[in-house]
C-alpha cells in the first residue's frame, strides 16, 4: 500500500475510534492526544474506572460504566484497527506499549518482574475512610509460580509505580493474608492496584513498607512495619512494655513483655486474677476497630480486647471475646455481665476483634468472625480507650499477645470486595 493509501486508513481507523466514543456518549473534551509513533499515533482515552483486556493488554479507562457489550464492540473493534493500522505501518506491536494508543501500562517499580491488577470494589453507599487498611486475600493459586516461599519478593503499588504499605499478616500452603494501607474508595466505586513480584531471590521486606507480622520473622519483628500500615500499632518487642501503655495488674496475676506480652493469671479463685494493658492514646472509636492476635491458656473470664471509656481498668466500656465458658462479650461496669456468646475458644490461637462506634452499636470477632450487639448500657464516646487483659475470675490463664493495633472500621462493617485478574502481566 502506497503512502497516500496509508494515510487514508489511518485517518479512518481514528474516525471509527472517535465515532465509538461518541456513541457512548463520552464528551470530546475528555479526549487526550499524544503523537509518539513516527509523528502519527493520535492517543484518545476514555475517561472511566474500569480496566479489561485488550489484545491481552490491560486497558484503563476513568469514568463511565461501560456494559459488558459496549466493551466486546470495543475490543472487537480496536482489533480490526490495530490489525490494519499496524501492519500498514509495519510497526512493531511492542512500540504499543511505549504509546497512549488507548492502552496505559502501570509503571511498576524497577525491580518487579511481573505483576497481576487486584481490584477492590466498594459496594457500600459511603466511602471508605482515608486512610483505610485493606484486607488481602490471595490463594497460591494467584502467586504460587511467581512467589518464594517466603512472600518476601511481594510488594503492591499503585498505577504510578509508588509502593503501597503492606502487612503479610499469615500464609500456609493454601494461601496468604495481607494488609495494605490505601486512601478512600468512592461509595459504589473501585479501584485497582498491582500485586508485583521481584525475582525470588530478592527479599523486598523492610520496616517502612513491605513488611510482616513480628512471629513470621526468624527474629522477631525483624520486618514489622505495622506502624505505616496500621492507625495504631505495637509488637511489645523486647523487654519493657511501650510508654503508649498502662499497666494493671491484680495481686493474684502477672505482667511481663518478652517479644510480646504475657500475661498470667495465678489459680486462686476470683480476688484479684486480673491483668491486661490500656493503650494511653484514645482512638476514634466511630471509625476503629480494635485488634490483637493471642495463644496460650485461657481462664474461665473474658480474656483478649477491650474498648474503655477512661484510662483505668475500673471504668465503663466492652470487653471480653471468649474463654472457657463459651462467652462473647459483656460489659465492663456490669462484671463482665454476659451479653452474648457467639464463640468457643477455650483452646486455640487466633485474632480477636472489637469496636464500639455508637451508642448500642457495639460488636465483636474471632478470626474475623463478626457479631454486633444494640446492648446500650455503656455510655459511649467518640475517644475511647483500647486493651488488651485477662478479665476478673480468669485463674489459671497464661497467655501470649503478640501484636496491638486499630484499623479503620470498613463501610457498614463490609469490607471491599477483592478481586485478582486472571492474567500475570510481564
Amino acid at each position: 500500500m502506497d503512502k497516500k493509501g496509508q494515510m487514508i486508513t489511518i485517518f479512518f481507523s481514528f474516525f471509527l475510534i472517535i465515532m465509538i466514543i461518541t456513541l457512548i456518549s463520552i464528551e470530546s473534551s475528555n479526549l487526550s492526544t499524544n503523537k509518539n509513533v513516527n509523528s502519527l499515533v493520535q492517543s484518545f482515552t476514555i475517561p472511566k474506572i474500569q480496566y479489561y483486556s485488550y489484545l491481552n493488554i490491560l486497558s484503563h479507562a476513568n469514568s463511565i460504566t461501560l456494559s459488558n457489550q459496549t466493551i466486546s464492540t470495543l475490543n472487537s473493534t480496536l482489533n480490526n484497527i490495530y490489525n490494519s493500522y499496524f501492519n500498514n505501518l509495519n510497526v512493531s506491536t511492542n512500540l504499543l506499549n511505549t504509546t497512549n494508543f488507548f492502552i496505559q501500562l502501570p509503571s511498576k517499580p524497577s525491580h518487579i518482574l511481573s505483576y497481576v491488577p487486584v481490584t477492590f470494589s466498594n459496594l457500600q453507599n459511603t466511602p471508605t475512610l482515608s486512610p483505610f487498611q485493606q484486607m488481602v486475600n490471595a490463594s497460591y493459586a494467584v502467586y504460587g509460580n511467581y512467589s518464594n516461599s517466603e512472600l518476601s519478593n511481594v510488594e503492591f503499588f499503585y498505577f504510578n509505580g509508588t509502593v503501597i504499605p503492606s502487612w503479610l499478616e499469615s500464609y500456609n500452603a493454601n494461601g496468604a493474608m495481607w494488609w495494605i494501607k490505601i486512601g478512600s474508595i468512592p461509595a459504589s466505586s473501585s479501584i485497582t492496584v498491582y500485586m508485583g513480584f521481584a525475582p525470588k531471590t530478592t527479599n523486598l521486606l523492610n520496616t517502612v513498607n513491605d513488611g510482616e507480622a513480628p512471629q513470621l520473622s526468624s527474629t522477631y519483628g525483624e520486618y514489622d512495619d505495622g506502624a505505616s500500615v496500621f492507625n495504631a500499632y505495637s509488637n511489645f518487642a523486647g523487654t519493657t512494655l511501650p510508654s503508649t501503655f498502662t499497666s494493671y495488674v491484680g495481686s493474684n496475676a502477672a505482667l511481663s513483655v518478652s517479644n510480646g506480652l504475657h500475661l498470667t493469671v495465678n489459680n486462686d479463685g476470683c480476688t484479684d486474677t486480673w491483668a491486661g494493658v490500656v493503650y494511653n492514646n484514645p482512638i476514634n472509636s466511630a471509625n476503629s476497630i480494635v485488634e490483637t492476635y493471642s495463644s496460650g491458656i485461657r481462664g474461665p473470664g473474658p480474656e483478649d480486647v477491650g474498648i474503655y471509656t477512661a484510662n483505668s481498668d475500673t471504668t465503663g466500656g466492652y470487653a471480653g471475646v471468649a474463654d472457657t465458658w463459651g462467652w462473647g462479650y459483656g460489659t465492663i461496669s456490669g462484671g463482665y455481665g454476659n451479653i452474648g456468646n457467639p464463640f468457643d475458644i477455650s483452646s486455640g490461637t487466633g485474632i480477636a476483634s472489637i469496636y464500639w462506634i455508637g451508642q448500642g452499636n457495639e460488636g465483636i470477632g474471632w478470626n474475623y468472625d463478626f457479631v454486633s450487639s444494640t446492648d446500650g448500657s455503656e455510655t459511649w464516646s467518640s475517644s475511647l480507650y483500647p486493651s488488651i487483659q485477662t478479665g476478673q475470675c480468669s485463674p489459671g490463664a497464661n497467655m501470649e499477645y503478640y501484636w496491638f493495633r486499630v484499623r479503620a472500621y470498613p463501610p457498614n462493617g463490609v469490607m471491599p470486595k477483592v478481586l485478582f485478574s486472571s492474567t500475570i502481566a510481564t
